[in-house]
């Protein structure tokens, strides 16, 4: 959009130009800003900033990226899957409280709202998992990737798929007590835990000094493999890094 001002304005200057070449840059400026939407995250960044807050969200390649503040703000962008979509805005009309939210980039999705509720379109060995849990499980984070690796975090419980990540967590649970959460992109584990983050695996290195420069205890952390991030406390409190998406890098993008 912001293109199309300058072309508006320049022929607001420019009144020598004839009517025909106007519509034929005005059509081509609103082609170019329609092509390049659904990878413009401006509406995630601006949003952040006028909450000036931020409780959780999720950030893909291929598939949108989401962030949502209070109880059930929030924000996204148009490539984010229409199903999940409508049922955010279910549940915010219903008063609901967003819990976790994920998305890998071969289109898998999953919302949980009031800890206790779940909607997705899944893998099915982390379906059957879910569908396994007694209904009055209290679900902190469930995240997963597309080679059908998973982690359900609960208010009493760790469940995953990955005996390499079941056995890190058993190896820093002493040390850095409670979890909070768990996030996982491609073959890389953030875990937020009461006594600070931790990672396993392959994580981008701006991302690893933003966790660690973080001013609080990150309640959440979502990243992806070109170092975007979104690192949020339970005050609500957040540090990002999220850029636009060059489509044209899309067809060489690795999957989560």
């Amino acid at each position: 959009m912001k293109r199309l001002f300058i072309i508006l304005c320049l022929f607001i200057n420019l009144p020598q130009i004839n009517a025909q070449s106007f519509w034929n840059a005005l059509g081509e400026a609103m082609q170019t800003a329609a092509k390049n939407a659904p990878y413009d995250r401006s509406s995630i960044r601006n949003s952040i900033r006028s909450w000036n807050s931020c409780r959780n969200g999720v950030l893909t390649c291929k598939n949108g990226a989401i962030a949502y503040y209070g109880t059930n703000g929030y924000q996204y962008t148009m490539s984010v899957p229409a199903y999940l979509s409508s049922k955010m805005k279910e549940v915010h009309y219903a008063g609901g409280i967003y819990t976790d939210i994920n998305i890998t980039d071969e289109g898998y999705y999953i919302l949980v709202w009031n800890d206790t509720q779940w909607y997705g379109y899944l893998p099915q060995g982390l379906l059957d998992k879910l569908r396994s849990l007694p209904s009055s499980t209290r679900f902190r984070s469930v995240s997963f990737n597309d080679s059908g690796n998973y982690i359900i975090v609960t208010s009493d419980n760790f469940y995953t798929s990955s005996s390499s990540f079941l056995l890190f967590y058993q190896s820093k649970k002493e040390e850095l007590g409670e979890l909070y959460s768990a996030n996982i992109w491609q073959n890389g584990v953030i875990f937020c835990f009461e006594k600070g983050p931790t990672f396993y695996g392959t994580v981008p290195t701006n991302v690893i000094n933003a966790m660690n420069s973080f001013q609080g205890v990150p309640q959440y952390i979502k990243f992806n493999h070109r170092g975007d991030y979104l690192i949020c406390s339970s005050t609500g409190y957040c540090a990002y890094n999220i850029v636009d998406i060059d489509k044209s890098q899309l067809a060489s993008t690795s999957s989560n």
